[in-house]
């Protein structure tokens, strides 16, 4: 459900000539749009990750605030991405420790590696993500 409507901007873009190359051409087009895909696939499990602690916080009284975002800033430092992901990063590590040590099925950590490696990898994923040499 997240990646129709990526795919069907691509398909879109890549069937009209003129489009196709007001955006650079088709061959960039796909190397794009992979690299979005991917990275889509990458961070989807840390987001549902968070939307799950925020419900379940939720459930327990936890207010809600708003914060201003702070859009003139150029990477995230690694503070502030562990104060914020740390939960993610643990939950990984447990999750695939479990799997590991004492789940009737242990092979199925194999299985889980989409999921539970960028959640072991939160904080460097953020970090990595918003240096300017890989945003380009």
């Amino acid at each position: 459900m997240n990646l129709m409507p990526k795919l069907t901007g691509l398909g879109q873009v890549l069937h009209d000539p003129v489009q196709s190359k007001a955006w650079g051409g088709r061959a960039r087009i796909v190397l794009g749009g992979l690299a979005e895909i991917t990275f889509s696939i990458l961070i989807a499990p840390i987001v549902a990750f968070g939307l799950s602690l925020f419900l379940i916080g939720m459930l327990f009284g936890r207010r809600v605030g708003w914060n201003a975002q702070q859009c003139c800033r150029v990477v995230l430092r690694w503070s502030e991405a562990a104060q914020v992901l740390w939960p993610q990063t643990l939950g990984g590590l447990l999750l695939g420790l479990w799997l590991w040590l004492w789940s009737a099925a242990p092979w199925a950590l194999a299985f889980c590696t989409a999921i539970l490696l960028p959640l072991v990898f939160a904080i460097p994923i953020a970090v990595l993500t918003t240096l300017p040499t890989v945003n380009v």
